[in-house]
């Protein structure tokens, strides 16, 4: 019998040797052992732990406050005594020893929960018997929440860290609880079943899956009022906390549980779970955003599509979707608002994105419109041409917009502008923004000005960029009033984008699956390309037409669906390649400064064309995508943005070149400014900068491009140039006064001699004066 037992699920409760442990000095002398415990895989070092549980206290103060309750914890465990001891100190760390005699409830159920689930077929029966003996052990230590009524005061890291951790252990019981009861109405066997789907309610009232599978085994059961009772404290909970009704398939169930039809209530049971389904192609769009031809599988955000559609005639000539990253707004407009304006009249929609030159994409997308028919030589030259007199002001947006109006006969014309903060993450001349800002504003103000709009724009921006949009005051000026906000989709909003494509291409949810997906959703507008790349991935799974519970554990449901499948491609590369890896990924994210990171456009050249192969592979792969911009070089970034909040490597990647990669973004605007001024010397680095690029060179000169390295030793030559024309004026002026010197000492030499010769003449002439006077 283990000596030390540790219970965390539901109330705080150790015992050493069947004894309660209750002598602690205070509450976080039992949060230190349950933070110990759960995170027992590695040490933790002593100042985390410090600021972890002593965050407002003096560095001094809250280590000693570490000493203070680790000694009393080791007190109270005994720990001088115990061979293994359960403490690992070092004079850095502390660890929880996982080769002690000890038995702790987590560890039993997270080894329950994570051994891997069998398939569902006749040959693996035992092994499947085996991983529902193994998963309801691990249930059964589930007594209730983690540390269920235990506070920490002042403690608000440790407090974040226990709900995030409750949350996770409860998502992972409701789970296991789902595939028991499932297991067990397979078996016919309603009581055990009944009792998992009700501890799934007890968890989570919401859990729309367990009221299915209660519903089940009662009305299976024969326990038919029961189980329309069931389906009524669904509808009520549903209608008064979300606002939305049971899904269709609990609807079926409650009809055919009403109607008093076992045996076709059985049979709609084996139906639901097994008929095969012939299906089209997959809905879905992974972590690309829906466009036009997505359009007939875009559900779920039609409330903003027609607030876009009418805010194009109602709010003049702006409007500016604005959302967090993730939320959708690029799949708004492409697939929401662009194909319901086709459908209304001739307009013409022309969209770009900012980048890095966003006078140079504005002229792209302009010049295409105002050349057509043209040969490519011709188009780039009007490209240039627009750009440059654009940027210098000889031609203004208005006008040009008249011009391709004009030129092309539509009634209308739409500009969007997607992912406006391109102009604030990748354009780094503060200079350039504020122009282009401007040539944005004189534009939408000419446009209200007109009595009939015939052009409009819309742009999409990240809310964590409002800030810099609105610093500037004139372009806030027209913001307002002219903004739309994207919000979260509500759980009516999700079901559709997930059902709905589904059922277009003839595939159908396992019952309880679409509940079940709903709720690892959550209600994070970010978490939406996670959703839509978790079922893209569960769409490539398909069972005979059916979307699986057991697929989508297989992919890691949709918080680990990305992560897990970047984490396979990474670990499928050759070590080379890994590394090669690692190189293009740091090198496509933009660090954020006070903002996330974002993702950057990079170029073919900034990468090195020996890494390009590579690249194209992940491309294949959907992690990243290639193209080209507005000159024609060939271009790559990172699919979406999700892929840097989930990927637990790549943050790594990230946090350990941060520095590098801030540094590096600077030294390409420098370059950027250098390219522009000619080549001119005196746009090179100098002085500190120069210094500090001349360490980094010599640290990464693999991760910097050759023009960035040429860049850096163009100038340190210049500045050797300077050192030795330096040293070639010193040297010249220390000549001029080493002459100058030896002139004046020969001055010195004249005037001593000449002054030595008077005096000589003057004594002469005073002793022959004397000599007279005297002889008289």
């Amino acid at each position: 019998m283990p000596q030390l037992k540790v219970r965390l699920l539901g109330s705080f409760f150790v015992t050493l040797a069947n004894d309660p442990l209750t002598n602690f000095e205070s509450d976080k002398a039992r949060a230190l052992l349950a933070y110990l415990a759960v995170e027992a895989d590695r040490p933790q070092r002593r100042e985390a732990l410090a600021g972890l549980l002593w965050p407002d206290s003096p560095d001094r103060t809250a280590r000693t406050n570490l000493r203070s309750a680790l000694a009393n914890l080791r007190q109270v465990l005994n720990d001088h005594q115990q061979q293994p001891p359960f403490l690992l100190i070092t004079r850095q760390t502390i660890q929880f020893n996982s080769l002690s005699d000890h038995w702790l409830d987590v560890e039993v159920f997270q080894q329950g929960i994570s051994n891997p689930s069998g398939a569902h077929s006749a040959k693996n029966q035992d092994k499947l018997s085996s991983r529902n003996s193994i998963l309801q052990e691990a249930v059964e230590v589930y007594r209730g929440q983690f540390l269920a009524g235990f506070n920490v005061r002042n403690a608000p890291l440790f407090e974040e860290w226990a709900l995030i951790t409750r949350e996770s252990f409860q998502r992972q019981a409701i789970r296991a609880m789902h595939q028991l009861a499932e297991h067990y109405l397979e078996e016919k066997d309603y009581e055990p079943a009944l009792q998992f789907a009700q501890r799934q309610i007890e968890l989570e009232p919401y859990q729309e899956a367990a009221y299915q599978q209660a519903m089940w085994a009662l009305g299976l059961n024969g326990q038919r009022s029961e189980a329309l009772l069931c389906f009524d404290r669904l509808c009520e909970i549903l209608q008064e906390e979300l606002g939305v009704r049971p899904l269709e398939e609990t609807q079926q169930i409650y009809d055919q549980i009403a109607a008093g039809d076992l045996p076709k209530l059985q049979t709609t049971n084996m139906i639901l779970r097994r008929r095969p389904r012939n299906v089209g192609t997959c809905p879905y769009r992974g972590l690309a955003a829906f466009r036009e031809r997505d359009a007939p599988f875009f559900f779920g955000r039609e409330a903003i599509t027609r607030r876009l559609f009418e805010s194009i005639g109602d709010r003049g000539a702006l409007s500016v979707l604005v959302g967090s990253s993730g939320s959708g707004k690029s799949s708004a407009i492409y697939a929401g608002l662009l194909p319901q304006l086709r459908q209304q009249g001739d307009w013409l929609l022309i969209y770009l994105r900012p980048g890095s030159q966003p006078y140079q994409s504005l002229a792209t997308s302009l010049a295409h419109q105002l050349s057509t028919g043209a040969d490519e030589t011709k188009i780039q030259r009007i490209t240039q041409n627009l750009s440059d007199s654009l940027q210098d002001g000889e031609t203004t947006l208005f006008d040009t917009l008249q011009l391709v109006e004009q030129t092309t006969a539509a009634s209308r014309v739409l500009l969007v502008i997607d992912q406006f903060e391109e102009l604030y993450t990748l354009c780094s001349q503060q200079a350039l923004r504020r122009q282009y800002l401007e040539t944005l504003v004189d534009a939408v103000e000419k446009g209200n000005a007109q009595p009939r709009l015939n052009f409009c724009f819309v742009l999409t921006l990240r809310a964590d960029f409002m800030s810099q949009a609105l610093a500037y005051r004139p372009f806030a000026d027209i913001l307002d009033g002219r903004t739309l906000i994207l919000g979260s989709m509500d759980q009516g909003e999700l079901r559709a984008a997930i059902e709905t494509p589904a059922q277009q291409q003839g595939a159908a949810f396992e019952p309880g699956l679409v509940a079940r997906i709903l709720n690892d959703v959550g209600e994070e507008p970010g978490n939406l390309p996670l959703l839509e790349f978790a079922l893209t991935q569960l769409w490539e799974q398909l069972d005979q037409g059916w979307l699986t519970h057991a697929a989508y554990e297989g992919i890691g449901q949709v918080g680990g669906a990305l992560a897990s499948f970047a984490e396979e491609v990474y670990l499928a590369l050759t070590e080379e390649q890994q590394k090669d890896a690692q190189q293009i990924f740091v090198q496509l994210v933009q660090p954020g400064r006070g903002t996330e990171d974002t993702r950057r456009l990079a170029t073919r050249s900034e990468l090195g064309a020996p890494h390009w192969e590579l690249i194209q592979h992940l491309a294949n792969l959907r992690l990243v995508v290639t193209g080209q911009d507005s000159e024609g070089q060939e271009t790559v970034e990172i699919i979406h943005e999700a892929l840097i909040r989930e990927w637990n490597r790549l943050t790594e990647w990230m946090d350990a070149v941060r520095t590098f990669r801030i540094w590096q973004e600077q030294l390409r605007s420098a370059l950027r400014q250098w390219e522009d001024s000619g080549h001119n010397d005196d746009a090179l680095l100098r002085g500190l900068a120069l210094s500090k690029a001349e360490e980094w060179l010599a640290e990464k000169f693999s991760d910097l491009s050759i023009s960035e390295r040429n860049f850096i030793l163009t100038s340190l030559e210049v500045r050797e140039k300077r050192h030795q024309a330096e040293l070639v004026r010193q040297e010249r002026e220390q000549t001029l006064e080493r002459r100058s010197r030896r002139f004046l000492q020969a001055i010195v030499i004249v005037l001593l001699l000449a002054t030595v010769v008077s005096l000589g003449f003057a004594w002469v002439a005073r002793t022959e004066t004397r000599q007279a006077i005297e002889a008289s």
